[in-house]
């Protein structure tokens, strides 16, 4: 059985708007029952309700993750796995979780972010010239987008490829290499 507010309140002898605002640290409680409420919180196993903290903030700490793999590798691909990796610690360190909103028929990714109440979208690979990809983009939901800049002002983070291929291809004629190949996956 889920461990409420109500629960805590009761056990603490205390109001639920108390239990609620020492669990905050609201400097309109005491210390002594901020320390109390927080006590028995954790004595009875209480988690914060997710669902119920959402709908009472309007606020999911929900980030919705675009990629569209098209080499078959998923999370495991090269190149993005670190971004994956990055981008989760760096979420998790700051409160949300990612969630990852996938390309179907039936719901486009903005249908997808509203319905999962997404605080914000990272584009990580898609092509970001589809129409459902364009109406995301055109939206009022928080973008944050790799290698795509649009006319929303939308958080971009660009690669410099041609700088990297210069620089590998520098240094791999600096160790004497004269015949190179250039082998990739993807069109």
């Amino acid at each position: 059985m889920e461990v409420t507010l109500k629960d805590i309140a009761r056990e603490c002898n205390v109001s639920f708007s108390t239990v609620s605002k020492a669990l905050k640290n609201s400097s309109e409680i005491s210390q002594k029952t901020i320390d109390l409420v927080n006590k028995t919180a954790k004595r009875m196993g209480y988690h914060t309700n997710a669902a119920a903290r959402a709908l009472r903030i309007n606020k999911t700490y929900s980030i919705g993750v675009i990629f569209e793999d098209i080499t078959g590798s998923g999370l495991q691909h090269q190149y993005f796995a670190k971004i994956f990796d990055s981008i989760n610690v760096h979420a998790n360190k700051s409160g949300y979780n990612i969630t990852f909103l996938s390309h179907t028929s039936s719901q486009s990714y903005l249908a997808q972010a509203k319905y999962r109440r997404c605080d914000g979208v990272i584009i990580v690979s898609t092509n970001f010239y589809r129409e459902d990809v364009q109406e995301l983009i055109s939206s009022n939901i928080p973008l944050s987008m790799l290698d795509y800049k649009d006319n929303f002002n939308h958080s971009s983070i660009m690669s410099d490829n041609r700088t990297g291929i210069r620089v590998l291809t520098e240094k791999i004629i600096q160790n004497g290499h004269k015949r190179i190949a250039f082998i990739h996956g993807e069109e």
